[in-house]
């Protein structure tokens, strides 16, 4: 949803990296970085829309929801 709202990636790399250094540099910004929001490049989107983006992008799984509650927040 980040991508298709902002055409552009949550967490973007230096480019030209091999493909072990491009993840490893994906999962330190994953675990470090924070949550991007999309409302920042598109103010266009509500703010509960953007609060629900960065959730789906939270590292912990458990802080994610769960599907059902997201689809309902979606409705």
């Amino acid at each position: 949803l980040y991508f298709a709202l902002t055409g552009q990636h949550p967490f973007p790399c230096k480019s030209g990296l091999g493909k072990m250094a491009l993840i490893a540099q994906l999962s330190e910004l994953h675990a470090k970085a924070e949550r991007p929001s999309v409302a920042e490049l598109r103010p266009d989107v509500p703010v509960e829309f953007d609060r629900l983006i960065r959730q789906m992008l939270a590292v912990a799984p458990s802080y994610r929801g769960k599907v059902s509650d997201l689809r309902e927040q979606l409705r």
